[in-house]
């Protein structure tokens, strides 16, 4: 497999799911130079990052090469595991080189998760969200190893509800993401057919509303 081919779901969402081979791989890159200078700017601006600057490299390190690997490379079927949980990684370190509000990149995880279900194969949402609940659960960790996350949340409470909303969200839009492939190859073979066609359109309303 050298990149998730994806179906066209009609001129609005062409850029993100398409059957163009390069699709995924053009929309990990406006998601990965998304998130990761916002996940960076956050640090610096609101976790004092800049006192941690060992791990805060590391951090910088990590989405410099995701994103040059996006722009120069193309991407195999390894190539996508690593991407699929590379936000996350991102994100979990520099949650580790802010000593204030480290909570505040957690919004920042789902934007990874829905990524992932529009546009990679189900095993691959499964490892992003596998991922992105262990990376909300960073600062938990490193709190009980004795490093200070810079996190407000004591407790688990915040990584459950996360961990929940990631695996709800990731489970939606992925089986929204499905239905339209099926609708546009349905409509496709029924073009013809208007009766087929309204059951098409009737298909894509009922997964609309289940998102």
């Amino acid at each position: 497999m050298t990149a998730p081919r994806l179906t066209d779901a009609g001129a609005r969402l062409s850029w993100l799911v398409s059957d163009a081979a390069p699709s995924a791989q053009r929309s990990a890159l406006g998601l990965f130079g998304f998130v990761a200078p916002c996940a960076i700017a956050l640090a610096l601006a609101l976790g004092d990052a800049a006192s941690r600057p060992a791990v805060l490299a590391l951090a910088l390190a990590l989405a410099a090469a995701q994103i040059a690997y996006l722009h120069f490379g193309a991407p195999g079927s390894r190539g996508w595991g690593f991407l699929a949980v590379a936000v996350p990684l991102t994100l979990a370190v520099t949650t580790l080189a802010m000593r204030t509000e480290s909570e505040v990149l957690l919004p920042l995880l789902f934007t990874s998760v829905c990524w992932s279900a529009l546009s990679l194969p189900g095993q691959y949402v499964v490892a992003n969200v596998a991922a992105t609940v262990a990376a909300s659960a960073v600062p938990l960790a490193a709190r009980a190893l004795g490093w200070d996350p810079g996190t407000a949340a004591d407790g688990i409470g915040l990584v459950l509800v996360s961990s929940a909303g990631f695996a709800l969200v990731g489970g939606v839009v992925y089986r929204l993401a499905t239905a339209l492939r099926g609708a546009h190859a349905g409509a496709e073979a029924a073009r013809a057919d208007s009766e087929g066609a309204r059951q098409v359109s009737d298909a894509v309303v009922g997964a609309l509303q289940d998102a």
